[in-house]
């Protein structure tokens, strides 16, 4: 039986889809976290390669005829090579497609066609493509800062807290954090924070928390970067020539209810017409759909 694999790996976990030539999952395996910029190479081909062999070990008469491994931090062609080189070694066989998670996941969204997928989870991305060119937007990372991204949204809201606790102006989320974390003091808080007990990720929840509760700081902090983001979402449509821009947005920050309609609205507002893309499925059936695609463009070669 020939089977193309398609990997999408998140700092978070893994999930590996096994498809036939038609798009049929044939197997699904969930593994641990892989990321290009932040684990070791060696953890990063360990961790690919158990995912690969535990389905072998499942499927022995199956015939890999390709994979496909979209892995975050792997934009760029250095992390990309480095990972499939070493890859190589181990399956000289078939081919071996490394990309991004952004690209793996735009592949599924538009079914490899075109359109502006948006990601809001611990940071954010933009990443369009329109008549196979390719623009993105933003993804800068925490450091620099991913507008609408629960790290950076979380960073803004500690600083909103400890003004408060400071005695500037109030806000739900002291509440909130003091109540969830066991937070007496603004010292504890320091402590907390620069020991990586709170990740400044894990406070975006509280954010939104007292954002629907009607607190005014949290609103503003979310208003403001879903503008930011937005923004950066119509630099990608102008860059790209869109009239009616095709949208997609995934992430875990896009499920609250008041984070997904303070987003939609800033899109509208900044693009105007809108072609929704809803229902994304696994992103690990965009790796599948790239590398079939890919060897297929090689075959016609």
């Amino acid at each position: 039986m020939e089977v193309w694999l398609g990997i999408d790996a998140s700092g978070s976990r893994s999930v590996l889809l096994a498809v036939d030539s038609a798009m049929n999952i044939i197997h699904k395996e969930q593994g641990g976290a892989l990321h290009a910029r932040m684990m070791k190479l060696d953890d990063q081909v360990s961790g690919t390669l158990l995912l690969i062999e535990n389905f072998a070990s499942r499927h022995k008469n199956a015939e890999i005829k390709g994979l496909c491994i979209g892995i975050a931090g792997g934009g760029r062609e250095v992390e990309q090579n480095l990972l499939r080189t070493e890859l190589e070694k181990f399956y000289p066989d078939f081919p071996i497609l490394v990309t991004s998670d952004a690209h793996v996941a735009h592949a599924e969204a538009f079914k490899n066609g075109d359109g502006i997928l948006i990601i809001t989870g611990t940071g954010s991305i933009v990443l369009g493509r329109k008549n196979k060119r390719w623009d993105r937007a933003g993804g800068y990372g925490f450091l620099i800062g991913d507008p609408a991204g629960g790290y950076r949204m979380g960073q803004e809201s500690l600083y909103a807290i400890c003004t408060a606790m400071d005695g500037g102006r109030s806000t739900a989320m002291e509440d909130i954090i003091r109540e969830r974390f066991s937070i007496g003091s603004r010292e504890d808080l320091i402590l907390k924070i620069y020991d990586n007990t709170i990740a400044p990720a894990e406070v975006a929840p509280l954010l939104l928390e007292a954002a629907e509760q009607g607190d005014d700081i949290a609103r503003h902090i979310i208003t403001d970067n879903c503008t930011k983001l937005a923004s950066q979402v119509a630099l990608a449509s102008e860059t790209l020539q869109y009239t009616v821009t095709p949208v997609c947005v995934i992430g875990s920050l896009f499920e609250n209810t008041y984070f997904r309609d303070i987003l939609t609205s800033c899109l509208v507002d900044a693009l105007g017409d809108i072609k929704w893309i809803h229902n994304i499925n696994e992103p690990a059936m965009g790796a599948c759909r790239l590398i079939i695609s890919n060897a297929k463009s090689v075959a016609v070669q």
